[in-house]
């Protein structure tokens, strides 16, 4: 899974500056990631349409 996010994040042309990948004590997988984008400023305008 995290390689096909990393593939999405790359098409879209955003740079992984820093990732996190932990398990939970109860199974679940959590990733965090830590992006840049130097063509549009797109993850401001992300968080306003939210």
């Amino acid at each position: 899974m995290v390689t096909d996010v990393t593939e999405v994040l790359c098409e879209l042309e955003l740079t992984i500056k820093k990732a996190k990948v932990s398990t939970t004590p109860d199974g679940k997988v959590m990733d965090l990631f830590f992006i840049t984008d130097t063509r549009l400023d797109i993850l401001n305008i992300i968080l306003e349409q939210c």
